[in-house]
């Protein structure tokens, strides 16, 4: 059967490579022993990368699962697996603290940024080891806390200049909820019974022409700034913003443009 590419319904599936997930993912890609008949298991799968990617290289002889809590996004990864007419793919809603799969079932499992999101990464990753059989091999990624440190520094002197540095300690907070440490995170995995048979550090930039172009992109909206807001109290939220901004735009002046850097890690693991 060939695609239609009058399709509006093919023509929205091609969403779905994120730049922002896009180089995590890639990393995933190329680090996956690729070969037929396996049962895999994207936790965090989202809208569907690297999920449908993901099945259509491993292959209709494989069976592909994706787990994610938002329905939306399931359904919005199932609409463009019918436009590719992906058939090996199924999608469950949960979440990876309590896997609705029976153990040892999977011999591959990937993760692109979604481990470092979860409520309890301790009972999240033992899970992971729960349903991966003997031999399955575990791919995952996350970026680092040291992600978007030039915004953190100017957040932080925005903050004490408007004379708020009680939220000093919640910066920090925020950013270990989000981004543990490397060095702990490895401890979890091995704690849960994995072996890491490779750590590979790598990086990519996010580049805006200032502050100003940075804060109203609809990502940055989306993914990073409800959870800014939260560390502001709401009575001093548009000064410090407004103070923020300024700040920025006074860096991407200096610097002819803002540059935030996002250093990430991949941990490819295997369960002995």
């Amino acid at each position: 059967m060939d695609y239609n590419l009058d399709s509006p319904g093919l023509v929205s599936s091609l969403d779905e490579l994120s730049l922002w997930s896009a180089p995590f993912g890639l990393k995933i890609l190329e680090r996956i022993n690729l070969r037929p008949q396996l049962h895999a298991l994207d936790i965090g799968c989202g809208t569907g990368f690297p999920l449908l990617e993901l099945s259509m290289r491993l292959g209709p002889e494989s069976k592909v699962y994706g787990l994610d809590p938002w329905q939306a996004a399931l359904d919005r990864a199932d609409f463009k697996a019918k436009e590719y007419q992906i058939n090996n793919i199924s999608f469950f809603k949960g979440e990876a603290e309590n896997m609705p799969f029976f153990t040892g079932t999977f011999d591959l499992l990937v993760s692109n940024n979604g481990l470092n999101n979860v409520r309890n990464i301790e009972q999240a990753m033992a899970e992971c080891y729960r349903v991966a059989r003997s031999g399955a091999q575990f791919v995952w990624t996350m970026n680092t806390d040291a992600s978007f440190a030039p915004f953190y520094k100017l957040f932080r002197l925005a903050l004490e200049q408007n004379h708020c540095t009680e939220c000093l300690s919640a910066v920090d907070a925020h950013i270990y909820a989000k981004r543990r440490p490397v060095d702990e995170m490895s401890k979890i995995t091995t704690h849960a019974g994995f072996e890491i048979t490779m750590l590979l550090h790598d990086s990519f930039n996010y580049r805006f022409s200032n502050g100003t172009a940075m804060l109203s992109h609809s990502f940055i909206r989306l993914a990073f700034m409800p959870s800014w807001l939260e560390i502001i109290p709401p009575q001093n939220r548009n000064q410090i913003l407004s103070t923020l901004e300024a700040f920025l735009n006074e860096l991407a002046e200096k610097e002819k443009g803002l540059t935030m850097p996002v250093p990430f890690v991949v941990f490819d693991c295997v369960k002995p």
